[in-house]
């Protein structure tokens, strides 16, 4: 019995490693600008997994892109997510990635347009 829970503690432990490093990707933005959220570190790149992107009740309406630190929109081409005050852009954390960026030796960002938020962005990601 010693062994199993052995066997699979080291099985659970490689399992984590092999997913490569989760980072937790926050910011506070309140205004209509491009927020890098995970640096570009070359030959790697940046999957969502899940977490919440959120204007304050008190906020203002505001459009949100997810984009590649290289520009690429990584929900589809022209695609921008409007929130309104007190809303929120829910991605339950999951096993498959949301949103990769496709290119390698590219970091994430967010664009924000129309209004100032203020919006918390709270991101499960793993940059490998």
């Amino acid at each position: 019995m010693t062994r199993l829970a052995v066997l699979l503690c080291l099985l659970l432990a490689s399992t984590a490693a092999a997913a490569g490093p989760e980072i937790r990707a926050t910011a506070h933005i309140t205004s209509q600008t491009t927020t890098a959220l995970v640096a570009a570190v070359a030959s790697q790149s940046v999957s969502i997994y899940g977490g919440s992107i959120c204007v304050d009740a008190n906020g203002a309406t505001t459009g949100i892109t997810i984009v590649s630190s290289a520009g690429t929109n990584l929900v589809g081409t022209g695609m921008v997510y409007v929130l309104g005050a007190g809303q929120c852009l829910w991605l339950p954390t999951r096993q498959a990635p949301y949103y990769t960026v496709t290119a390698s030796g590219t970091g994430l960002s967010l664009i924000t347009t129309v209004g100032n938020g203020p919006v918390e962005v709270n991101l499960e990601v793993v940059q490998r």
